[in-house]
């Protein structure tokens, strides 16, 4: 990661028992709460509506909605309660469930960050930290290197257009350079995935590999997979 060629995007959890509501270089973020039921959801985007109606009006909005996930009905109703009455423009959907992930792609929403814009849209490379682990079930998708400050359980699913850095355990799927890229790589400090995927090329992996458990890096040179030890100084 380049800090002065490329922007840095961070996936942030929503403080306990709040709604967020951020600003950014492309307008506003709006981060539910993972644990957040449907009637509280609900209570904390009318609450939002009612008392700052005046700053939605005609925003564009990024809404974050994390790990939860969200079937179709309330997907509607946050259109018909939240989005349509405040006039608030929806840049992107983000969601780490793969299943509301689907019905938002099903349903022709834009998903995933938004494609930076002015300044940004001349960096070389947006990058996502996202300060979390995923667990199963949970899939990111992202152009450009993605970096989980956490795990990647097994069932979760990472797939970057560049890079993945994983600070913890990797266990689930990581797809680097996912758009084609065979100069990506994979770094990640305890390595237990029973596949890797970089460029167009799989590679599978059982636990009597050497380098199982070990912290290593993972790239592609001369058409073959390459595992080498990760130097971790604490």
């Amino acid at each position: 990661m380049n800090e002065k060629n490329g922007e840095e995007l961070r996936g942030e959890p929503a403080e306990n028992g709040q709604i967020l509501l951020k600003g950014g270089v492309q307008g506003l973020r709006l981060i539910i709460p993972e644990h957040f039921s449907g009637e509280e959801l609900r209570k904390g985007l009318q609450e939002i509506l009612s008392g700052g109606k005046h700053i939605l009006q005609g925003a564009r909005v990024v809404f974050d909605l994390q790990g939860r996930s969200t079937d179709a009905g309330e997907i509607l109703w946050i259109l018909e309660h939240f989005v349509w009455p405040g006039n608030v423009f929806v840049l992107s959907w983000v969601t780490y469930s793969a299943e509301t992930l689907d019905i938002l792609r099903r349903s022709g929403f834009p998903t995933g960050e938004p494609a930076p814009t002015g300044h940004a849209a001349e960096c070389a490379r947006v990058s996502l930290v996202l300060e979390r682990s995923l667990r199963s079930g949970q899939r990111v998708e992202h152009g450009g290197d993605v970096v989980i400050v956490g795990s990647v359980n097994d069932g979760a699913e990472v797939f970057a257009g560049g890079n993945i850095v994983v600070w913890g355990r990797l266990q689930g799927i990581a797809h680097a350079g996912s758009e084609g890229n065979a100069d990506a790589r994979i770094l990640t400090r305890v390595f237990e995935a029973s596949q890797v995927r970089i460029g167009r090329k799989v590679s599978y992996v059982d636990k009597d590999s050497s380098w199982w458990g070990k912290s290593v890096v993972i790239g592609i040179e001369d058409e073959t997979f390459i595992v080498r030890p990760l130097t971790i100084q604490s």
